[in-house]
């Protein structure tokens, strides 16, 4: 096929592609560049450290969590001792700016955008912060089954809600 030809043939799902990595990229710098304001914990990372705590209060677990001098991340601890760590990646920020990224790339004149955005967002902060909470539970009671916890089981469950959201956009992003 010639390349002209293909390129016509394919343009739409170009043009996806093309305001995917535009919108990701960008929002990746942005994101960046307000994260290298900071010394300490940011914003984002101390909203989600509290969360966590929050849920341990609710649940009458006696953990405790205090900066760790030496990195950059809020030390979990369980009777003094250090359980888990939550750094910066840990937030769920970048899951949002992918999310974020296809909605961009996929919209079409939709009335419901604001709505998928503020159901993604929450969607992904409720079940990061559970997860997060799970997680350092799990470390604390089985702390064998921790590191497959956090490697497989955690992010497919968080990536799972994510293409879930995906689909449920392209299904009504059809229907307008």
């Amino acid at each position: 096929m010639v390349p002209s030809l293909w390129f016509k043939a394919n343009k739409e799902y170009l043009f996806f592609l093309a305001r995917f990595l535009f919108t990701y990229l960008g929002l990746s710098f942005i994101y960046a560049q307000y994260l290298s304001s900071f010394n300490e914990l940011d914003g984002i990372t101390k909203l989600t450290v509290l969360l966590v705590d929050w849920i341990y209060q609710l649940l009458n677990l006696d953990f405790s969590h205090e900066f760790n001098p030496i990195g950059t991340g809020e030390i979990f601890y369980y009777d003094s001792q250090g359980i888990f760590t939550i750094i910066e990646g840990c937030n769920g920020f970048s899951v949002f700016i992918t999310y974020l990224s296809f909605l961009f790339a996929f919209r079409r004149a939709n009335r419901h955008y604001l709505k998928y955005l503020s159901i993604g967002l929450s969607s992904i902060l409720f079940v990061n912060i559970l997860r997060i909470a799970v997680l350092g539970y799990l470390l604390l009671s089985f702390p064998h089954f921790g590191h497959i916890a956090h490697q497989t089981i955690f992010p497919a469950v968080i990536y799972g809600l994510v293409i879930m959201l995906w689909f449920l956009w392209i299904r009504e992003s059809r229907l307008d």
